[in-house]
């Protein structure tokens, strides 16, 4: 076998899909050869790492993961750290159980333990004076409908 040598599936043992075409190409990671997926729709690019490269990519978390993009994420992926970092607790203001994490300083990319309050949705509308807002945008469309009633 040599590198970059492409067959099809049948004639490298492959049962599951034997007229897919492989490529004998190393992991960019273990320098490791081995047959990998040659798909024609991704521009004839190969899986880059073996499996087992590919697993621990996986399982290396933070900035040990080649992957890792530090702080240039965006907001949601911020929300999304804070959600792995700080298992669930109950609400710091009402008791409930079903809470949310709270940013109080409104940066989802800062996740430190002194800027994450754990609160309930109605609690952290209340917070975020987002409870207020939809209160008047329903009493005006309550208001909106009374009024078309009396007009027809």
């Amino acid at each position: 076998m040599k590198i970059n040598e492409i067959k099809y599936g049948d004639e490298i043992g492959r049962t599951t899909n034997p007229r897919a075409q492989f490529i004998f190409s190393p992991c960019v990671s273990c320098g490791k050869p081995r047959w990998t997926r040659w798909l024609v729709e991704a521009k004839n690019i190969p899986n880059k790492r073996c499996i087992q490269c590919a697993y621990l990519e996986r399982d290396t978390k933070g900035d040990k993961n080649p992957r890792w993009m530090g702080d240039n994420i965006s907001a949601k992926s911020g929300r999304l750290r804070a959600r792995k970092i700080y298992p669930k607790q109950d609400c710091e203001l009402c008791g409930s159980t079903k809470t949310e994490r709270h940013h109080k300083d409104g940066d989802t990319l800062n996740n430190h333990h002194s800027n994450i309050q754990f609160l309930c949705r109605r609690c952290h509308m209340k917070v975020d004076g987002r409870l207020e807002v939809v209160r008047k945008r329903a009493i005006e469309y309550c208001e909106m409908v009374k009024r078309k009633r009396w007009d027809e």
